[in-house]
């Protein structure tokens, strides 16, 4: 899944959701990356069908569907990104021509996670990596401000209730 990692002051969680779903900006990269390592140490290919995206399973499959076309695709969650407040998620060159805007750029999206082909695919990474699960980083955390609290005051509407000895 991967630990919480934080982009210009932006904290990401990286969690197993099989239930994921959501509508948003969907971009492409390309030739700036290509050939570099993604962050599950694949090389980027931009003509790979591959996307990335900031929290689900490195890897994951997820069905795209261009929402002013119609066009669906599946792709592999294999990178972390994008990293801009409107995009939910980054495809490679070759999937953004598939899903036809690849020439605008940028469009509106439907990702939904594929949950049995996304669970196969971390069996097989457990099973070439067995033993224990890797330790989740504790998220990090702000400073906390404490202060006393005043102490109480006793309200003329309240009454005293004398004590009641233990027993002998």
């Amino acid at each position: 899944v991967g630990n919480p990692y934080e982009i210009s002051g932006t904290w990401y969680y990286p969690s197993e959701d099989y239930a994921y779903i959501e509508e948003g900006v969907a971009s492409w990269y390309g030739q700036d990356f290509h050939g570099k390592r993604t962050a599950n140490g694949e090389r980027y290919d931009m003509n790979a069908v591959t996307a990335a995206h900031p929290t689900l399973p490195l890897p994951s499959i997820v069905k795209v569907t261009n929402l002013d076309n119609g066009r669906v695709l599946s792709v592999r969650i294999n990178d972390r990104g994008p990293f801009h407040s409107k995009r939910i998620i980054d495809l490679s060159r070759r999937s953004a021509q598939l899903l036809g805007f690849y020439e605008a750029g940028t469009a509106r999206v439907r990702v939904e996670i594929d949950a049995q082909q996304s669970l196969d695919l971390k069996n097989v990474a457990l099973k070439r990596n067995p033993g224990e699960m890797p330790m989740i980083a504790a998220v990090p955390r702000g400073s906390i401000d404490s202060s006393a609290l005043p102490p109480p005051t006793v309200s003329e509407n309240v009454q005293t209730v004398a004590a009641i000895p233990p027993p002998k």
